[in-house]
């Protein structure tokens, strides 16, 4: 819980990035290439993780649902992952028809994770050196689940990505 309450006044800073992220694909024109499908999920992430996300966070922080701590943990690092998978397909359409899905979802399987793991690094840092307790071998514990979470979150937006835009992506083997 120490962990939570530690890494929770990063969280306004970290909608703020969310949000610039998102204006910066509107005001450059990169989410114009999203079809109108893909434009729905897009538009809709974007509105309903900070409210999810922010909600989450809520009942972590204030113990609201007794003895759930650890999986609202790793529901907010798997939809985290999730949502930054599809945040950023507007910069994954650049890869549109020019790789297979394979390499597409190692590509970003890959860029997701590794976000994921410095976040965790970052905030196991905070935890150990600042000495929140002595059982940081919890916390060891945490930043695993964490990065496993953050793994098939990213699985499931690049799933996402598949199936709405599915006649985008072009599979290159199946073609030979």
């Amino acid at each position: 819980m120490v962990g939570g309450v530690l890494v929770s006044p990063l969280w306004p800073p970290f909608l703020g990035v969310w949000l610039l992220i998102s204006l910066y694909f509107d005001y450059t024109k990169q989410t114009a290439k999203l079809n109108i499908q893909e434009s729905r999920v897009y538009n809709l992430l974007i509105y309903l993780y900070p409210l999810l996300g922010t909600l989450i966070k809520i009942f972590i922080l204030t113990k609201t649902l007794t003895f759930t701590y650890f999986w609202l943990n790793r529901v907010e690092h798997g939809m985290w992952a999730m949502a930054l998978v599809i945040l950023l397909w507007p910069a994954w359409k650049s890869l549109e028809g020019g790789v297979s899905n394979l390499v597409f979802a190692i590509l970003v399987l890959s860029v997701i994770c590794l976000f994921g793991n410095m976040v965790e690094i970052v905030e196991f840092s905070f935890r150990y050196f600042m000495e929140v307790s002595d059982a940081t071998g919890w916390y060891y514990n945490d930043t695993l689940f964490d990065m496993i979470s953050n793994f098939f979150g990213a699985g499931l937006g690049i799933l996402v990505i598949l199936k709405v835009s599915k006649p985008k992506i072009v599979d290159k083997l199946s073609q030979v």
